[in-house]
């Protein structure tokens, strides 16, 4: 038997609605959902600028500002949960700054296509 549940939303809510769909296994807070949504939108606004750029400055202070006015969070509390995120394992440093881990990155838009589809059996 397959079920289909669509979630209609729009391209500014995806992010959210996914990490929020994710929370058994993400288990983060509302304000960690609702940076890591900030986030991953910078991050596909930006897909064409290269990986080196945006991993450089996804958490530079003018990117620390604009999240911090967007969210409307103190600057303890950006950090807070920046903190958070990196613990959890989901902001990961690079070679170049900080990204996201594989299996975030895996729910970025390929192709311009927003769909997550999730496929959960027993064997």
């Amino acid at each position: 038997m397959v079920m289909n549940i669509p979630i209609n939303t729009t391209q500014d809510k995806f992010f959210k609605i996914v990490i929020r769909v994710l929370y058994p296994v993400l288990k983060l807070s509302n304000k960690e959902t609702d940076l890591l949504a900030n986030i991953m939108l910078i991050m596909y606004a930006n897909r064409a600028v290269s990986r080196e750029k945006l991993e450089s400055n996804i958490l530079s202070y003018k990117s620390r500002v604009a999240l911090r006015s967007k969210l409307e969070i103190s600057e303890a509390s950006l950090n807070n949960n920046i903190s958070a995120l990196k613990k959890k394992g989901i902001l990961v440093r690079t070679s170049y700054g900080f990204g996201l881990s594989e299996p975030i990155r895996m729910i970025m838009p390929k192709n311009n296509e927003f769909s997550v589809t999730f496929n959960i059996s027993i064997k």
